[in-house]
């Protein structure tokens, strides 16, 4: 039972060191020496239980697979229904971004030039639960009764996509602030009957917060909600 125990402390060091080293220098500039030396285990340990960069790089990926899987298959379980579950769920993807890098860590792997064949793809996941939630949201009377859950959850999937790729750069892609003045934009146009929206915005201590107090109706409700309350994932 101690040998086991050890053996899985050893494998999570490992992965956790070759996240950090995939997520900087991508998956050719990681280096299986400079990994094995970050999780203070012998090259020999590392390749008994990784035979390759590639094999490392797919443990990398899977973990990161099944993050992303958890927290949508939470999101499906305690949905409160309509549109407040699609706010969360986008809080909950960034808050498992900003928190685990083998998450940031398995999609930058999965993109990166020269990559081995990627185990990893969420997004189709990901998609398929958007239109689940804005499939309840229609069938609740929230979402506006001229838009097509499948057309909006394809477009909310390519906008989530692209925030991903720009947070690599700059995290604050991921901020709280930030989604919630996304959604302050967004969400009106999805409503049945919501109202104008401000794109006032102000900054404290150049945390970026959101301004849309004023926005009519539920939908500051929901966006003031997402801003302030904590993930339950990551």
């Amino acid at each position: 039972m101690q040998r086991q125990q050890r053996g899985e402390r050893t494998r999570r060091a490992i992965i956790e060191a070759a996240a950090l080293a995939f997520e900087r220098d991508g998956f050719h500039g990681a280096n299986l020496a400079e990994i094995s030396t970050r999780a203070a285990v012998t090259k020999g340990a590392l390749y008994f239980h990784f035979s390759s960069k590639e094999d490392l790089a797919q443990a990398v990926q899977q973990e990161a697979l099944a993050a992303f899987s958890e927290v949508l298959r939470g999101l499906l379980r305690c949905d409160p229904g309509g549109l407040n579950a699609l706010v969360g769920a986008t809080c909950e993807l960034a808050g498992t971004l900003t928190n685990s890098q083998v998450a940031r860590a398995g999609l930058a792997v999965a993109d990166g030039p020269g990559a081995p064949d990627s185990v990893l793809d969420p997004w189709p996941l990901w998609s398929s639960t958007l239109r689940r939630l804005l499939t309840r949201a229609h069938r609740a009377g929230e979402l506006g009764g001229h838009l097509d859950p499948e057309v909006v959850a394809g477009f909310l999937t390519a906008v989530s996509m692209g925030i991903e790729t720009l947070s690599r750069r700059e995290r604050l892609w991921l901020d709280r602030g930030m989604l919630a003045d996304f959604w302050a934009l967004l969400l009106p146009q999805l409503e049945s009957g919501g109202g104008e929206v401000s794109t006032d915005s102000t900054h404290h201590d150049n945390k970026p917060t959101s301004s849309f107090v004023s926005l009519p109706g539920v939908a500051g409700q929901r966006v003031l909600k997402a801003q302030s309350e904590p993930p339950t994932g990551g």
